[in-house]
């Protein structure tokens, strides 16, 4: 065509050493980010009016052997008289919690009287394991506000539960198995 000049020579790249390039290359900052995984779902196995002779050491190798660590919530009177299974208890790496000295209904007792549940207890354990306490929980559930006030004074983080499947009615172990997969959500509190 008129006015254009044919090239036969073909276009080439220029060679990687006839490129110049800067001494420093400049490099923008890496932000390192975690994506959150979703959490697995747990559940919190609590056990209330130890230690007990027939019980504790039983429990203790299930646990065990299922890898599972639980709260211990154990009352005074049984911590004098078996200091031992507190001391199992402990090495087995479970949290011991206090349910007061002598597992009384906490609304009926005086300021005073709350605090000496709490603070007798809290001294056996001690002389056992060397730690204090973080968790208290009132028998039965039991509890107004000067037993929060006095507790929370001593502490001591008040915690109930969310799941009972009654396993102190002795039912089958299929039906505790039951109503706690049943009716556990997760971050639940199972007391047996």
């Amino acid at each position: 065509k008129p006015g254009l000049q044919e090239i036969t020579t073909p276009l080439s790249a220029p060679e990687p050493s006839e490129i110049p390039l800067p001494k420093t290359v400049p490099v923008s900052p890496v932000k390192k980010i975690s994506v959150p995984q979703p959490a697995p779902k747990t559940i919190a196995f609590t056990f209330d009016d130890g230690p007990h002779p027939l019980y504790t050491e039983r429990l203790l190798k299930i646990l065990r052997e299922s890898h599972v660590r639980a709260t211990f919530f154990v009352v005074g009177k049984q911590v004098e008289k078996y200091p031992e299974l507190l001391q199992f208890i402990f090495q087995e790496g479970h949290e011991i919690a206090n349910h007061t000295y002598s597992h009384p209904d906490m609304r009926t007792l005086t300021p005073e009287g709350i605090t000496q549940e709490l603070e007798k207890t809290d001294r056996l354990v001690s002389a056992v394991t060397g730690q204090k306490m973080r968790f208290f929980r009132p028998p039965g559930g039991r509890y107004n506000g000067e037993v929060v006030k006095r507790a929370n004074e001593a502490g001591y983080t008040m915690v109930l539960w969310s799941v009972l499947p009654q396993d102190h009615l002795n039912p089958a172990s299929n039906l505790i198995r039951s109503k706690v997969l049943g009716t556990a959500k997760n971050h639940g509190i199972v007391l047996l």
